[in-house]
């Protein structure tokens, strides 16, 4: 999430800020996960907050589609793909920007770091 009038992430400090205000407790046995849509629920009326998605044009060898396809689906919505003759696959995923980084990573780890992406403007 970011910050609507300047495009660019809120500062440490007035995150923390706004939690205190907002008097959110975190519980340490649930996962960040699960905790993440209620604090944004609280937030959202003391911090203004906006998030940015992206298309993201991914492509994947053929002997990693297997376990990158639900990957990808779990990330993001699947706007474009396609098979090529060499069984890659080549797909086009919109997903929220704040992802990006934790998808890629998913990624790295199931492919062995064999996967192209570019961002698509």
């Amino acid at each position: 999430y970011v910050d609507p009038s300047t495009k660019l992430p809120h500062p440490v400090t007035r995150i923390e800020n706004a939690l205190e205000s907002a008097d959110v407790n975190f519980d340490p046995f649930k996962p960040a996960d699960e905790q993440v849509g209620d604090v944004v629920k609280a937030l959202r009326p003391i911090l203004p907050m906006s998030s940015e998605n992206i298309q993201l044009a991914l492509k994947i060898p053929a002997e990693y589609t297997g376990k990158s396809y639900g990957i990808v689906k779990n990330y993001g919505e699947i706007k474009r793909e396609e098979w090529q003759n060499d069984g890659s696959w080549i797909a086009v995923v919109e997903l929220p920007a704040a992802r990006q980084v934790e998808l890629m990573d998913a990624l790295g780890k199931a492919t062995q770091g064999n996967v192209e992406s570019k961002i698509m403007e």
